[in-house]
């Protein structure tokens, strides 16, 4: 049922559109007809892969993610998360996007990736029945000199279309470690070991849990939360991530 306040909503939107038409948060065009996402139509499909990808790593493969346990890259690794699911490849104008979105003017593009990866992936999130969402946290320093998490800004879309709730503060970053992209695949997890720790007044016991993250290459930095978490008793993990890139040694 269509309420005043609603309806008073649609008109003011449709006003402020008309005056100021919405922008696309990647390109900047003009979006002629509004949507929810904030993207035009053609960054939706240069954004949003529709390549098929391990279930259990994320890669790129042949076989459908939702169709395979595993790929050849990842069957004998010790990967601590479930499953996985990307966006897309990390590559090309998602690359440029994720990086964009990383800086405080990229607010509004974290959010539109977020959404975009919401509704795009939203089938196979829901197939994994989680219980909640936990965003990959920053160092305290860090979050203060760089201004936004985009994680946390991609696991509140999450949250607004699936419905299932954001434990920010049930994961804590307990040291600040160094960039991943300047480090080897085998120093990438040497890195992250032990630079998390369960937050306070949390019962994750026997939960199933997506963990958020803007990239993923070696799977280090989703794998060493995925242990800690188990070890708090989470059932399953799940990494939800906007790029997953093929790491190089």
């Amino acid at each position: 049922m269509v309420t005043f306040r609603s309806l008073l909503s649609r008109v003011d939107r449709a006003a402020t559109d008309l005056l100021l038409p919405p922008r696309c948060a990647c390109c900047g065009v003009d979006i002629v007809n509004s949507q929810p996402i904030s993207l035009c139509d053609d960054c939706v499909t240069i954004l949003a892969s529709n390549e098929d990808f391990c279930g259990r790593c994320g890669l790129p493969c042949r076989v459908g993610g939702k169709e395979t346990e595993s790929c050849s890259r990842c069957r004998d690794s010790k990967l601590r998360f479930d499953a996985a699911i990307p966006l897309g490849h990390y590559r090309d104008a998602l690359r440029d996007a994720i990086l964009e979105m990383k800086r405080p003017a990229g607010e509004s593009l974290a959010v539109a990736i977020g959404r975009l990866l919401a509704t795009r992936r939203e089938s196979l999130i829901r197939e994994f029945d989680a219980d909640c969402l936990i965003p990959i946290p920053m160092y305290w320093g860090r979050r203060i000199w760089r201004g936004v998490n985009s994680p946390q800004i991609i696991a509140e879309e999450l949250a607004r279309i699936t419905g299932l709730p954001t434990l920010p503060g049930a994961l804590a970053r307990n040291r600040n470690t160094l960039p991943q992209k300047e480090l080897g695949h085998s120093e990438r997890f040497r890195n992250v070991r032990g630079a998390f720790a369960l937050g306070g007044g949390y019962c994750l016991r026997g939960t199933r849990v997506l963990i958020v993250d803007d990239i993923m290459t070696t799977g280090a930095t989703c794998s060493e939360v995925s242990r800690v978490l188990k070890r708090g008793g989470v059932a399953a993990v799940c990494a939800v991530v906007a790029g997953r890139a093929v790491a190089h040694s």
